[in-house]
Protein backbone atom coordinates (compact mmCIF):
# COMPACT_ATOMS: atom_id res chain seq x y z
CA UNK A 1 0.00 0.00 0.00
CA UNK A 2 2.82 2.38 0.91
CA UNK A 3 4.50 1.71 -2.44
CA UNK A 4 1.23 2.31 -4.32
CA UNK A 5 0.69 5.58 -2.43
CA UNK A 6 4.23 6.74 -3.24
CA UNK A 7 3.80 5.80 -6.91
CA UNK A 8 0.50 7.72 -6.97
CA UNK A 9 2.24 10.85 -5.70
CA UNK A 10 4.94 10.52 -8.36
CA UNK A 11 2.29 10.14 -11.05
CA UNK A 12 0.44 13.23 -9.83
CA UNK A 13 3.67 15.26 -9.75
CA UNK A 14 4.57 14.14 -13.27
CA UNK A 15 1.07 14.99 -14.49
CA UNK A 16 1.31 18.49 -13.01
CA UNK A 17 4.75 19.00 -14.55
CA UNK A 18 3.47 17.76 -17.90
CA UNK A 19 0.43 20.06 -17.87
CA UNK A 20 2.61 22.99 -16.78
CA UNK A 21 5.05 22.24 -19.62
CA UNK A 22 2.21 22.16 -22.17
CA UNK A 23 0.87 25.45 -20.82
CA UNK A 24 4.33 27.05 -20.96
CA UNK A 25 4.90 25.88 -24.54
CA UNK A 26 1.46 27.09 -25.61
CA UNK A 27 1.95 30.53 -24.10
CA UNK A 28 5.48 30.92 -25.46
CA UNK A 29 4.36 29.76 -28.92
CA UNK A 30 1.66 32.43 -28.99
CA UNK A 31 4.06 35.11 -27.73
CA UNK A 32 6.89 34.32 -30.15
CA UNK A 33 5.01 33.10 -33.24
CA UNK A 34 1.72 35.01 -33.12
CA UNK A 35 2.23 36.74 -36.47
CA UNK A 36 2.99 33.46 -38.24
CA UNK A 37 -0.01 31.73 -36.68
CA UNK A 38 -2.32 34.63 -37.56
CA UNK A 39 -1.06 34.70 -41.14
CA UNK A 40 -1.77 30.97 -41.45
CA UNK A 41 -5.51 31.51 -41.00
CA UNK A 42 -5.95 34.80 -42.86
CA UNK A 43 -3.66 34.92 -45.89
CA UNK A 44 -5.11 33.50 -49.08
CA UNK A 45 -1.70 32.60 -50.50
CA UNK A 46 -1.39 30.13 -47.59
CA UNK A 47 -5.02 28.96 -47.69
CA UNK A 48 -5.23 28.43 -51.45
CA UNK A 49 -3.35 25.12 -51.24
CA UNK A 50 -6.17 23.69 -49.10
CA UNK A 51 -9.09 25.00 -51.17
CA UNK A 52 -10.89 23.20 -54.02
CA UNK A 53 -11.30 24.97 -57.35
CA UNK A 54 -14.86 26.09 -56.56
CA UNK A 55 -14.94 26.70 -52.82
CA UNK A 56 -17.55 27.96 -50.36
CA UNK A 57 -17.56 29.27 -46.80
CA UNK A 58 -17.26 25.80 -45.26
CA UNK A 59 -14.32 24.97 -47.51
CA UNK A 60 -12.64 28.19 -46.40
CA UNK A 61 -13.23 27.31 -42.73
CA UNK A 62 -11.72 23.85 -43.23
CA UNK A 63 -8.78 25.38 -45.08
CA UNK A 64 -8.11 27.71 -42.16
CA UNK A 65 -8.07 24.75 -39.76
CA UNK A 66 -5.71 22.73 -41.94
CA UNK A 67 -3.39 25.67 -42.49
CA UNK A 68 -3.36 26.38 -38.74
CA UNK A 69 -2.60 22.74 -37.97
CA UNK A 70 0.29 22.76 -40.44
CA UNK A 71 1.71 26.02 -39.08
CA UNK A 72 1.45 25.03 -35.40
CA UNK A 73 3.73 22.05 -35.96
CA UNK A 74 6.46 24.31 -37.32
CA UNK A 75 5.82 27.25 -34.99
CA UNK A 76 5.84 25.33 -31.70
CA UNK A 77 8.18 26.99 -29.21
CA UNK A 78 11.58 25.26 -29.07
CA UNK A 79 10.40 22.78 -31.71
CA UNK A 80 13.80 22.84 -33.43
CA UNK A 81 15.69 22.03 -30.24
CA UNK A 82 13.25 19.25 -29.37
CA UNK A 83 13.66 17.87 -32.88
CA UNK A 84 17.46 17.83 -32.51
CA UNK A 85 17.18 15.89 -29.25
CA UNK A 86 14.76 13.41 -30.84
CA UNK A 87 17.01 12.84 -33.86
CA UNK A 88 20.17 12.50 -31.78
CA UNK A 89 18.45 9.95 -29.55
CA UNK A 90 17.38 7.84 -32.55
CA UNK A 91 20.86 7.97 -34.08
CA UNK A 92 22.32 7.00 -30.69
CA UNK A 93 20.19 3.86 -30.81
CA UNK A 94 22.00 2.94 -34.03
CA UNK A 95 19.14 3.70 -36.42
CA UNK A 96 19.91 4.46 -40.06
CA UNK A 97 16.30 5.51 -40.69
CA UNK A 98 14.82 7.97 -38.23
CA UNK A 99 11.32 9.37 -37.80
CA UNK A 100 11.43 13.15 -37.99
CA UNK A 101 9.17 15.89 -39.25
CA UNK A 102 6.42 13.33 -39.88
CA UNK A 103 8.69 11.48 -42.35
CA UNK A 104 11.07 8.54 -42.48
CA UNK A 105 14.49 10.05 -43.19
CA UNK A 106 17.68 8.18 -43.99
CA UNK A 107 21.29 9.11 -44.58
CA UNK A 108 22.36 7.76 -47.97
CA UNK A 109 25.74 6.13 -48.62
CA UNK A 110 26.84 9.41 -50.22
CA UNK A 111 26.04 11.38 -47.05
CA UNK A 112 22.91 12.99 -48.48
CA UNK A 113 19.79 13.09 -46.29
CA UNK A 114 16.53 11.94 -47.86
CA UNK A 115 12.87 11.35 -47.00
CA UNK A 116 11.57 7.96 -48.14
CA UNK A 117 8.64 8.31 -50.54
CA UNK A 118 5.40 6.34 -50.32
CA UNK A 119 3.75 4.27 -53.04
CA UNK A 120 1.29 6.48 -54.95
CA UNK A 121 0.37 6.82 -58.62
CA UNK A 122 1.45 9.73 -60.83
CA UNK A 123 -1.40 9.23 -63.30
CA UNK A 124 -3.76 11.89 -61.95
CA UNK A 125 -1.07 14.58 -61.98
CA UNK A 126 0.03 13.63 -65.49
CA UNK A 127 -3.59 14.08 -66.57
CA UNK A 128 -3.57 17.58 -65.08
CA UNK A 129 -0.39 18.52 -66.96
CA UNK A 130 -1.90 17.13 -70.15
CA UNK A 131 -5.01 19.21 -69.51
CA UNK A 132 -2.78 22.28 -69.31
CA UNK A 133 -1.28 21.48 -72.70
CA UNK A 134 -4.73 20.92 -74.20
CA UNK A 135 -5.70 24.49 -73.29
CA UNK A 136 -3.05 25.82 -75.67
CA UNK A 137 -2.97 26.43 -79.39
CA UNK A 138 -1.52 23.18 -80.82
CA UNK A 139 1.15 25.23 -82.60
CA UNK A 140 2.48 26.73 -79.34
CA UNK A 141 5.50 24.65 -78.17
CA UNK A 142 5.02 22.96 -74.79
CA UNK A 143 7.81 21.33 -72.77
CA UNK A 144 7.58 19.47 -69.46
CA UNK A 145 10.64 19.18 -67.20
CA UNK A 146 10.63 16.53 -64.47
CA UNK A 147 12.84 17.49 -61.49
CA UNK A 148 13.96 14.51 -59.41
CA UNK A 149 15.12 14.85 -55.77
CA UNK A 150 18.29 13.47 -54.16
CA UNK A 151 18.35 9.80 -55.28
CA UNK A 152 19.97 9.45 -58.71
CA UNK A 153 21.20 5.88 -58.30
CA UNK A 154 19.72 3.04 -56.23
CA UNK A 155 23.27 2.32 -55.04
CA UNK A 156 23.04 5.48 -52.94
CA UNK A 157 20.77 3.62 -50.48
CA UNK A 158 22.12 1.66 -47.53
CA UNK A 159 21.61 -2.02 -48.34
CA UNK A 160 17.95 -3.02 -48.27
CA UNK A 161 16.50 0.46 -47.80
CA UNK A 162 15.84 0.95 -51.52
CA UNK A 163 12.94 -1.48 -51.10
CA UNK A 164 11.21 0.97 -48.75
CA UNK A 165 11.27 3.87 -51.21
CA UNK A 166 8.95 4.43 -54.17
CA UNK A 167 10.46 7.66 -55.49
CA UNK A 168 12.02 5.97 -58.53
CA UNK A 169 8.81 4.11 -59.39
CA UNK A 170 6.81 7.34 -59.20
CA UNK A 171 9.33 9.13 -61.42
CA UNK A 172 9.40 6.32 -63.98
CA UNK A 173 5.61 6.32 -64.19
CA UNK A 174 5.33 10.11 -64.47
CA UNK A 175 7.92 10.40 -67.26
CA UNK A 176 6.56 7.39 -69.15
CA UNK A 177 2.96 8.64 -69.04
CA UNK A 178 4.00 12.16 -70.07
CA UNK A 179 5.75 10.82 -73.14
CA UNK A 180 2.90 8.44 -73.95
CA UNK A 181 0.56 11.46 -73.91
CA UNK A 182 2.76 13.10 -76.54
CA UNK A 183 4.28 15.67 -74.16
CA UNK A 184 7.89 16.58 -74.89
CA UNK A 185 9.57 15.71 -71.56
CA UNK A 186 13.02 16.23 -70.06
CA UNK A 187 13.93 13.95 -67.15
CA UNK A 188 16.52 15.46 -64.79
CA UNK A 189 17.80 11.98 -63.96
CA UNK A 190 18.87 11.48 -67.57
CA UNK A 191 20.40 14.94 -67.83
CA UNK A 192 22.28 15.14 -64.53
CA UNK A 193 23.56 11.56 -64.68
CA UNK A 194 24.99 12.26 -68.14
CA UNK A 195 26.48 15.64 -67.18
CA UNK A 196 29.86 14.34 -66.00
CA UNK A 197 29.53 16.08 -62.64
CA UNK A 198 29.55 14.22 -59.32
CA UNK A 199 26.55 13.99 -57.00
CA UNK A 200 28.41 16.17 -54.49
CA UNK A 201 28.57 18.89 -57.16
CA UNK A 202 24.91 18.52 -58.19
CA UNK A 203 22.97 17.70 -55.01
CA UNK A 204 22.75 19.44 -51.66
CA UNK A 205 23.37 17.09 -48.74
CA UNK A 206 21.04 18.74 -46.21
CA UNK A 207 18.16 19.58 -48.54
CA UNK A 208 15.93 18.04 -51.21
CA UNK A 209 16.98 20.65 -53.79
CA UNK A 210 19.80 20.74 -56.29
CA UNK A 211 22.89 22.92 -56.28
CA UNK A 212 23.04 25.96 -58.55
CA UNK A 213 25.33 24.03 -60.89
CA UNK A 214 22.57 21.45 -61.41
CA UNK A 215 20.12 24.24 -62.24
CA UNK A 216 22.58 25.58 -64.82
CA UNK A 217 23.01 22.12 -66.38
CA UNK A 218 19.23 21.72 -66.55
CA UNK A 219 18.69 25.22 -67.98
CA UNK A 220 21.25 24.53 -70.69
CA UNK A 221 19.51 21.27 -71.65
CA UNK A 222 16.13 23.01 -71.70
CA UNK A 223 17.57 25.72 -73.96
CA UNK A 224 19.14 23.09 -76.23
CA UNK A 225 15.88 21.14 -76.51
CA UNK A 226 13.81 24.28 -77.09
CA UNK A 227 16.13 25.47 -79.86
CA UNK A 228 16.20 22.04 -81.52
CA UNK A 229 12.45 21.40 -81.39
CA UNK A 230 11.14 24.91 -82.13
CA UNK A 231 13.73 26.72 -84.22
CA UNK A 232 13.65 29.67 -81.83
CA UNK A 233 16.86 31.78 -81.81
CA UNK A 234 18.08 30.31 -78.52
CA UNK A 235 21.80 29.75 -77.91
CA UNK A 236 22.33 27.11 -75.17
CA UNK A 237 26.06 27.83 -75.10
CA UNK A 238 25.26 31.05 -73.22
CA UNK A 239 24.47 28.72 -70.29
CA UNK A 240 27.72 26.79 -70.49
CA UNK A 241 29.08 26.46 -66.91
CA UNK A 242 32.54 27.32 -68.28
CA UNK A 243 31.27 30.82 -69.12
CA UNK A 244 30.45 31.71 -65.51
CA UNK A 245 32.39 33.31 -62.70
CA UNK A 246 31.76 31.92 -59.22
CA UNK A 247 31.93 32.79 -55.55
CA UNK A 248 31.86 30.06 -52.91
CA UNK A 249 30.28 30.41 -49.46
CA UNK A 250 31.59 27.47 -47.46
CA UNK A 251 29.28 25.67 -45.02
CA UNK A 252 26.60 28.33 -45.38
CA UNK A 253 23.27 26.58 -45.97
CA UNK A 254 21.42 24.19 -43.66
CA UNK A 255 18.54 22.78 -45.69
CA UNK A 256 15.18 21.25 -44.85
CA UNK A 257 16.60 17.89 -43.78
CA UNK A 258 19.56 19.36 -41.94
CA UNK A 259 17.27 21.62 -39.92
CA UNK A 260 15.65 18.54 -38.41
CA UNK A 261 18.87 17.19 -36.96
CA UNK A 262 20.99 20.30 -36.37
CA UNK A 263 24.57 21.14 -37.23
CA UNK A 264 26.04 18.59 -34.81
CA UNK A 265 24.68 15.80 -37.02
CA UNK A 266 24.66 17.52 -40.43
CA UNK A 267 27.30 19.91 -41.73
CA UNK A 268 25.86 22.88 -43.66
CA UNK A 269 26.22 22.81 -47.44
CA UNK A 270 28.55 25.03 -49.45
CA UNK A 271 26.73 27.49 -51.71
CA UNK A 272 28.35 28.53 -54.99
CA UNK A 273 27.01 31.63 -56.73
CA UNK A 274 27.33 31.81 -60.54
CA UNK A 275 27.09 34.75 -62.94
CA UNK A 276 28.08 35.05 -66.62
CA UNK A 277 31.42 36.54 -67.56
CA UNK A 278 29.93 38.15 -70.67
CA UNK A 279 27.95 41.40 -70.75
CA UNK A 280 24.28 41.41 -69.75
CA UNK A 281 21.70 44.14 -69.28
CA UNK A 282 18.76 42.91 -67.21
CA UNK A 283 15.67 44.24 -65.49
CA UNK A 284 13.87 42.02 -62.97
CA UNK A 285 10.41 42.55 -61.51
CA UNK A 286 9.33 40.13 -58.77
CA UNK A 287 6.01 39.94 -56.94
CA UNK A 288 6.10 37.98 -53.69
CA UNK A 289 3.76 37.97 -50.69
CA UNK A 290 2.18 41.28 -51.60
CA UNK A 291 5.46 43.08 -52.32
CA UNK A 292 7.06 44.08 -55.62
CA UNK A 293 10.86 43.81 -55.72
CA UNK A 294 12.94 45.12 -58.61
CA UNK A 295 16.50 44.67 -59.79
CA UNK A 296 18.39 46.22 -62.69
CA UNK A 297 21.87 46.00 -64.17
CA UNK A 298 24.04 43.01 -65.02
CA UNK A 299 22.87 39.46 -64.23
CA UNK A 300 25.03 39.54 -61.11
CA UNK A 301 23.41 42.78 -59.96
CA UNK A 302 19.81 42.23 -61.03
CA UNK A 303 19.17 38.52 -60.54
CA UNK A 304 21.25 37.25 -57.58
CA UNK A 305 19.67 37.88 -54.16
CA UNK A 306 22.85 38.62 -52.26
CA UNK A 307 20.94 39.35 -49.06
CA UNK A 308 20.02 35.63 -48.82
CA UNK A 309 23.71 34.77 -48.42
CA UNK A 310 24.34 36.52 -45.11
CA UNK A 311 25.40 34.24 -42.26
CA UNK A 312 23.31 33.97 -39.13
CA UNK A 313 24.44 33.88 -35.53
CA UNK A 314 25.48 30.23 -35.85
CA UNK A 315 27.64 30.93 -38.88
CA UNK A 316 25.13 29.45 -41.34
CA UNK A 317 21.62 30.25 -42.58
CA UNK A 318 18.48 28.51 -43.90
CA UNK A 319 17.81 30.99 -46.73
CA UNK A 320 20.82 30.64 -49.07
CA UNK A 321 18.98 28.38 -51.52
CA UNK A 322 16.77 31.39 -52.26
CA UNK A 323 19.65 33.29 -53.88
CA UNK A 324 18.01 32.88 -57.32
CA UNK A 325 14.42 32.85 -56.04
CA UNK A 326 12.13 30.21 -54.57
CA UNK A 327 8.31 30.30 -54.67
CA UNK A 328 7.63 33.87 -55.82
CA UNK A 329 4.11 34.47 -57.11
CA UNK A 330 5.43 35.98 -60.33
CA UNK A 331 8.71 37.11 -61.83
CA UNK A 332 9.55 38.82 -65.11
CA UNK A 333 13.19 38.92 -66.16
CA UNK A 334 13.86 41.10 -69.19
CA UNK A 335 17.26 40.69 -70.84
CA UNK A 336 18.03 43.48 -73.30
CA UNK A 337 21.10 41.60 -74.60
CA UNK A 338 19.26 38.36 -75.54
CA UNK A 339 17.35 37.44 -78.72
CA UNK A 340 13.63 38.19 -78.92
CA UNK A 341 12.17 35.08 -77.30
CA UNK A 342 9.36 35.03 -74.73
CA UNK A 343 9.25 32.09 -72.30
CA UNK A 344 6.40 31.32 -69.92
CA UNK A 345 7.70 29.09 -67.13
CA UNK A 346 5.34 27.45 -64.63
CA UNK A 347 7.76 26.81 -61.80
CA UNK A 348 8.34 25.48 -58.32
CA UNK A 349 11.27 25.94 -55.94
CA UNK A 350 13.53 23.69 -58.05
CA UNK A 351 12.93 25.62 -61.25
CA UNK A 352 13.14 29.15 -59.83
CA UNK A 353 16.92 29.20 -60.50
CA UNK A 354 16.33 27.50 -63.85
CA UNK A 355 14.18 30.48 -64.84
CA UNK A 356 16.94 32.84 -63.79
CA UNK A 357 19.49 31.17 -66.08
CA UNK A 358 17.03 30.83 -68.97
CA UNK A 359 16.93 34.63 -68.95
CA UNK A 360 20.41 34.52 -70.48
CA UNK A 361 19.00 33.09 -73.75
CA UNK A 362 15.65 34.91 -73.99
CA UNK A 363 14.57 38.53 -73.97
CA UNK A 364 11.69 37.77 -71.59
CA UNK A 365 11.16 35.03 -69.03
CA UNK A 366 7.83 35.08 -67.18
CA UNK A 367 8.09 32.67 -64.23
CA UNK A 368 4.87 31.91 -62.34
CA UNK A 369 4.15 29.72 -59.33
CA UNK A 370 0.58 28.56 -59.94
CA UNK A 371 0.13 27.82 -56.23
CA UNK A 372 0.30 31.56 -55.63
CA UNK A 373 -1.09 32.97 -58.86
CA UNK A 374 -4.36 34.87 -58.97
CA UNK A 375 -4.54 34.37 -62.74
CA UNK A 376 -5.54 31.25 -64.62
CA UNK A 377 -3.23 29.51 -67.06
CA UNK A 378 -5.15 30.74 -70.15
CA UNK A 379 -5.04 34.29 -68.78
CA UNK A 380 -1.26 34.05 -68.37
CA UNK A 381 -0.83 32.80 -71.93
CA UNK A 382 -3.04 35.55 -73.31
CA UNK A 383 -1.22 38.27 -71.34
CA UNK A 384 2.40 37.19 -71.95
CA UNK A 385 2.02 35.73 -75.47
CA UNK A 386 4.96 33.31 -75.05
CA UNK A 387 6.88 31.64 -77.84
CA UNK A 388 7.15 28.51 -75.69
CA UNK A 389 5.53 27.24 -72.49
CA UNK A 390 7.72 25.29 -70.07
CA UNK A 391 6.29 23.47 -67.04
CA UNK A 392 9.06 22.41 -64.64
CA UNK A 393 7.84 20.50 -61.59
CA UNK A 394 9.49 18.31 -58.97
CA UNK A 395 8.25 14.99 -57.64
CA UNK A 396 7.08 16.82 -54.51
CA UNK A 397 4.80 19.01 -56.64
CA UNK A 398 3.41 16.03 -58.53
CA UNK A 399 2.72 14.19 -55.26
CA UNK A 400 0.89 17.13 -53.66
CA UNK A 401 -2.76 16.09 -53.45
CA UNK A 402 -3.85 19.52 -52.20
CA UNK A 403 -2.74 21.31 -55.35
CA UNK A 404 -4.52 21.47 -58.71
CA UNK A 405 -2.44 22.61 -61.70
CA UNK A 406 -5.30 23.56 -64.01
CA UNK A 407 -6.86 26.94 -63.27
Amino acid sequence: MRHASFQGKINRILAVVFVALIALMSVMTLLTKWDDIFDAVRRMDYLRAYLPKHWNGMDLFNARLRSLESKLGAALWKSEELGYVNSAFQYALGKQMITTGGSQMIRLNTGHLYDLQGNVSAAAKVDEIADLKDLLDPDLPFLFVYEHPVVYDDGMFPEGYEKLDYGTEFADEAVRLMRERGILTIDSREVLNASGYSYDELLLKTDQHWTTLAAIVMAREIARTAAEKTGLPIDPERIDPERFATQTYEKLFLGKYGQRVGTRLAEPDDIIVYWPTYETDIRRETFYLGKTLNGEGSFKEAVVRWDKLERGDGGYNISAYMDYGLTENYEHIENRTAPRVRILLLKDSYSAPIGAFLSLVASDVFAVDMRRSNRTFPELVEEFRPDIVIVAYSQQMLRDENYQFVG
